[in-house]
């Protein structure tokens, strides 16, 4: 298999599925893309009828903590650690990008792949 992408419409319940194994893992890197290319905000907006729609704090606290107990990697899209981010806010200065990964290797690999795809894309 090459890979596959599902979107099961929650955060929470999605990286669930990498601490059951039943995912390998978990990418929502919005508010990393929107950082690197100010320009592409408006395209979120514009899919999001007005509102850039990625995880808030709150999306992702309380699996946050679930992932910490069971050692499970979890940073930014540079595979920084979250600890450090409020808690609360839901705007979009507050979202939060967010990489989980079965193992700390993967989550390696994801966070190079991440940054390359960043890095290259181009502007309008």
């Amino acid at each position: 298999m090459g890979g596959a992408v599902f979107d099961l419409g929650s955060a929470t319940y999605s990286v669930t599925r990498v601490l059951t194994g039943q995912l390998d893992a978990y990418v929502d890197i919005g508010p990393a893309i929107i950082a690197a290319h100010p320009w592409v905000e408006g395209e979120f907006r514009r899919v999001g009828r007005g509102a850039v729609l990625c995880n808030a704090p709150y999306d992702l606290a309380a699996v946050h903590l679930l992932c910490a107990e069971a050692g499970v990697p979890f940073g930014d899209a540079a595979g920084l650690p979250l600890d450090a981010r409020p808690v609360l806010g839901s705007d979009a200065a507050h979202q939060l990008p967010c990489i989980v990964a079965g193992n700390a290797e993967l989550l390696r690999e994801l966070v190079t792949t991440v940054q390359r795809g960043i890095a290259g894309l181009e502007g309008p």
